[in-house]
């Protein structure tokens, strides 16, 4: 989002379609012009990082503050390098005007932020690097692509066959989320585009990104696999608003809010929020989501968040 004109000064002098317009037309502009417009590079202070469709957040127990104005998705930290997913396309949900930006973290500040990757689908999500290379998670093709640390190309591995987003067949999977686990790894589906209700489920590749097992998971239209210290997996069983872990441990969170992307550090989880409601309004309802590591990794999705101490499963902040 072009930094000159916030969402609060759009709404104030123009109706909505004009600002939607607006917005559409700084944010293509950013893209063209490979523009990054960090508005506060200073993270000191701040344990976690969100990405939303509101901009980049810092956040901690007792606050948050915007980083960058922007729609972000993915987000992972590996070494001193930050990795972020923009979609630059905003509502367009079929073109490929998302990117991929690089910052140096370095003493707790952004700096050095560069366009690395271009041309990417518009909804994709969840990034990380697994095996030395970034991995995009290509919910809307249903594949995988794969850059070095640089944005080179070097495959796109499709796990599932390609389907239409309007498929109701169950064909499908909104994949959302990968991470390695053990030495596996696993691609989260979360199902919710069917016309029969069916619960999310983990699939799980073999060398070859072939899907081998799935595993059922407790919850509908499910985010995240995120690895606690402790080595326990936990999502987001968002539907019910609640998040759960592979060993049978639950904590309810919101019940008019979907749970989405998830941070986790020694004792706590940030946990990412959006209201409930069509997905053209939500923008405009605001919402958020995170990933293992506090400022030393990755959050997803936006500014509505709460923290959960996952040892004795209650909301902290």
């Amino acid at each position: 989002m072009h930094p000159l004109l916030a969402n609060k000064t759009a709404r104030r002098l123009f109706d909505n379609q004009t600002t939607r317009a607006l917005q559409m037309a700084m944010a293509n502009d950013d893209y063209h012009r490979d523009r990054i417009s960090p508005i506060n590079r200073n993270l000191a202070g701040f344990r976690w990082l969100i990405a939303s469709n509101r901009g980049l957040f810092a956040v901690d127990t007792t606050g948050y503050k915007r980083v960058m104005r922007g729609w972000f998705f993915g987000l992972c930290r590996n070494d001193d390098n930050l990795f972020i997913f923009e979609n630059c396309g905003l509502w367009k949900r079929s073109e490929f005007l998302g990117r991929i930006l690089r910052f140096d973290l370095r003493s707790g500040l952004l700096a050095n932020g560069k366009v690395i990757v271009k041309e990417l689908d518009n909804q994709c999500h969840q990034i990380r690097i697994l095996n030395g290379l970034l991995c995009v998670v290509d919910t809307g093709n249903q594949r995988i692509r794969r850059f070095t640390l640089d944005g080179e190309h070097v495959d796109d591995p499709a796990p599932f066959p390609i389907a239409p987003l309007s498929d109701r067949s169950g064909a499908y999977r909104h994949i959302n989320s990968i991470a390695k686990v053990g030495d596996r790894i696993g691609i989260m589906c979360h199902n919710g585009g069917s016309d029969i209700e069916r619960k999310s489920a983990v699939a799980w590749l073999d060398e070859n990104w072939r899907v081998i097992e799935e595993t059922e998971i407790d919850g509908h239209n499910c985010h995240d696999i995120a690895l606690d210290p402790d080595g326990s997996v936990w999502h987001s069983a968002s539907k019910e608003g609640a998040i759960l872990s592979g060993d049978g441990r639950r904590i309810e969170v919101a019940d008019e809010r979907m749970t989405r992307g998830l941070a986790v550090s020694e004792s706590h989880i940030a946990i990412g929020l959006v209201i409930l409601a069509p997905r053209d309004q939500r923008r405009s309802k605001g919402g958020g989501s995170g990933d293992p590591r506090p400022i030393e990794r990755r959050a997803r999705f936006g500014q509505a968040s709460v923290i959960a101490n996952r040892h004795r499963g209650i909301i902290t902040g």
